[in-house]
């Protein structure tokens, strides 16, 4: 039973994480909304590495999700506005191909 919700939460919470970052690319600009879901991943990575109980797992996964939610919303977004014009949907493929395929 632990083991579904540690992996839950972060699908879970990936939902509310895209819809953050919309609103975080409007307000903060692509570059900086980048930055946002890399801390989130690196202090999540380092919590959960020390986390002494599921609870904290649990928690940090939350946080987990929404840097993954952030992500896939700003990453794409930034790809499209910083990339040459003939290029532009292929790179955005491509980024969308792989990240399926590493998830």
């Amino acid at each position: 039973m632990i083991q579904e919700t540690i992996v839950s939460m972060t699908v879970a919470t990936t939902i509310i994480g895209v819809a953050f970052g919309g609103w975080m690319n409007d307000k903060l600009g692509r570059k900086r909304s980048i930055l946002v879901p890399d801390v989130a991943f690196f202090l999540g990575a380092l919590v959960m590495a020390v986390a002494p109980v599921p609870l904290v797992i649990i928690m940090v996964r939350v946080l987990v999700g929404l840097g993954v939610g952030m992500a896939s919303m700003t990453a794409p977004l930034y790809i499209y506005e910083a990339s040459p014009t003939k290029i532009r949907g292929a790179l955005v493929s491509i980024n969308g191909s792989c990240f399926e395929f590493l998830s």
